[in-house]
C-alpha cells in the first residue's frame, strides 16, 4: 500500500496502477469473487481514512503544498482502485486534479504536482479513450504539464518516461485514425531514450 502511494507520488503511474492491483489481491488471498471484492472494500477503507486524515491537516494548513499534493495522490490512487470494476473514476480525479492544482499554484515550479497532473490526465485519457471518446485533447494537455515539468527538473526521469507513454499513445490514436504517427513515435524513443539514460 505504502509503495503503491509511493510509486505514485513520484510519477510513476504504470508501477503504482500494479502494484495497486497486487495489493487487492494479495488482501483476498487470490481467493473467490467475494474476496476479491472484500480485498477492494479493504484498500478503499485504507484510502478514505488517509484522506479523512488529509481533510484534517488542510482545514489546519490551507497553504501547505506537500498536503494537498499527499490528499490528490490518495485520490488519484482511489480512482485507479475503481477503474479496476469498471467504475468511472471522475469524481475522483476532478477531486485529485483540484490538489494537483493548488498544490501547483502553492509551489509553481513544483515537478512533483506538475508530473502528477499530467498522470491524471494520461488516466482519464486512456479511461476515456477506453470508452470511445477522442482524447488527443487531453493527451495534449498532459504533453504539455509534462514538458513544464522538465523545464523545472531536467533530471526528473519520470517526466521523460511518462511523456514517452503519452506520445505512444498519440502516435497510436493517429494511426487508427489512418495518419502519421511518425513524429509522436520518434519523439516517444528520444523520451524513453532519456529516461534510460537518466536512470
Amino acid at each position: 500500500f505504502t509503495q503503491g502511494l509511493a510509486a505514485l507520488g513520484t510519477g510513476r503511474l504504470e508501477e503504482a496502477v500494479h502494484m495497486f492491483r497486487e495489493l487487492m489481491l494479495l488482501e483476498t488471498g487470490r481467493g473467490a469473487l467475494g474476496a476479491i471484492i472484500a480485498g477492494r472494500d479493504a484498500v478503499m477503507a485504507k484510502l478514505n481514512e488517509g484522506e479523512a486524515g488529509m481533510n484534517l491537516a488542510i482545514e489546519r494548513q490551507q497553504k501547505n503544498y506537500n498536503i494537498r499534493t499527499q490528499r490528490g495522490i490518495i485520490r488519484f490512487a482511489r480512482a485507479i482502485m475503481s477503474s479496476f470494476e469498471k467504475v468511472d473514476p471522475k469524481e475522483d480525479c476532478k477531486k485529485a486534479l483540484d490538489d494537483f492544482d493548488n498544490a501547483c499554484i502553492l509551489t509553481p515550479e513544483s515537478v512533483n504536482a506538475r508530473v502528477n497532473r499530467a498522470n491524471l490526465l494520461l488516466f482519464t485519457g486512456r479511461f476515456a479513450r477506453d470508452k470511445g471518446k477522442d482524447i488527443s485533447p487531453i493527451f495534449k494537455m498532459s504533453i504539455d504539464e509534462l514538458t513544464q515539468a522538465i523545464k523545472f527538473d531536467e533530471s526528473y526521469s519520470a517526466a521523460f518516461h511518462n511523456r514517452g507513454i503519452v506520445h505512444f499513445y498519440m502516435g497510436m490514436e493517429i494511426a487508427r485514425a489512418k495518419g502519421d504517427p511518425k513524429e509522436h513515435f520518434f519523439q516517444a524513443i528520444d523520451d524513453f531514450s532519456v529516461a534510460a539514460h537518466l536512470e
